[in-house]
């Protein structure tokens, strides 16, 4: 086969229409994968919205916490909760949050509810807390938040909690295998 030699300007205006068309085809794909997440989960909260749905959900989840000790008013708000469960784990404030990699300044701010926990550092206290998916899904909704169908990060996260995979460590390693930023990092 003969070698091609070629100018450099063409080489790199050949590598940048490929570099170009890669990224364009990575939009849309986002784009697509986006929409298809958005509408999963808007069916999933008109499911949920429906009166006797919405009230087998929370009473299965409430019969699974009183099992463990825990009961839950639906008026508690998400450092109630997270306080019922880290009472239940036996565990300080403190190794709570440091387990977890969060600074000592978010989570004062979780605790006084100056802001909405991040849904990273959410999942991050939940698996500190060795909290199973429904207990996880229950704190994540108490913060304004869901696990999004379709999502990488909350197929990664759904399977670690299923698998009983509780360590932020070891779920933190599949979140960077699959590009995305670990969880309890100390700034967030």
């Amino acid at each position: 086969m003969e070698e091609i030699t070629i100018p450099l300007e063409v080489y790199r205006a050949l590598t940048d229409c490929v570099r170009k068309f890669q990224e364009s085809q990575n939009k849309y794909l986002n784009f697509v994968e986006r929409t298809i997440a958005c509408l999963n989960l808007i069916q999933e909260y008109y499911a949920l919205k429906a009166p006797e749905v919405l009230a087998a959900h929370f009473k299965k989840t409430e019969e699974e916490l009183k099992k463990s000790g825990i009961v839950v008013e639906k008026d508690d708000k998400f450092y109630d909760l997270l306080r019922k469960f880290r009472e239940r784990a036996g565990m300080e404030e403190v190794d709570l949050y440091t387990r977890a990699g969060l600074s000592k300044a978010v989570f004062s701010n979780i605790r006084s509810e100056k802001s909405v926990p991040k849904q990273e550092n959410v999942v991050s206290l939940a698996l500190t807390l060795k909290l199973n998916l429904s207990e996880t899904k229950l704190l994540l909704e108490r913060a304004g938040h869901a696990f999004v169908p379709g999502s990488v990060f909350s197929k990664i996260i759904t399977d670690a909690l299923r698998q009983n995979l509780d360590s932020v460590d070891d779920v933190n390693e599949l979140l960077v295998r699959h590009g995305l930023e670990p969880l309890g990092t100390k700034v967030r």
